[in-house]
């Protein structure tokens, strides 16, 4: 399945037109000028980077549990 241009209520996939119910974003915000400015000020203000590094891992104990399965193998 391609999908030949951004998320939309309409769009095409693999060649057809389509009503597209699939997504995440509602209201289609991800192609508003604005949200896109405010995404691309935020990131050159404070960076890109993972969401947990290794050095966070732990601060669960699930979450601290299922990284030692990994580390210890």
């Amino acid at each position: 399945m391609m999908m030949e241009e951004p998320l939309g209520a309409r769009m095409r996939i693999d060649g057809r037109p389509v009503d597209y119910f699939c997504g995440t974003s509602y209201f289609c915000l991800h192609g508003h000028k604005a949200v896109i400015d405010a995404a691309c000020a935020a990131t050159r203000q404070y960076g890109l980077g993972p969401g947990t590094l290794a050095g966070n891992a732990g601060l669960c104990r699930a979450e601290g549990g299922a990284m030692r399965v990994v580390w210890d193998r």
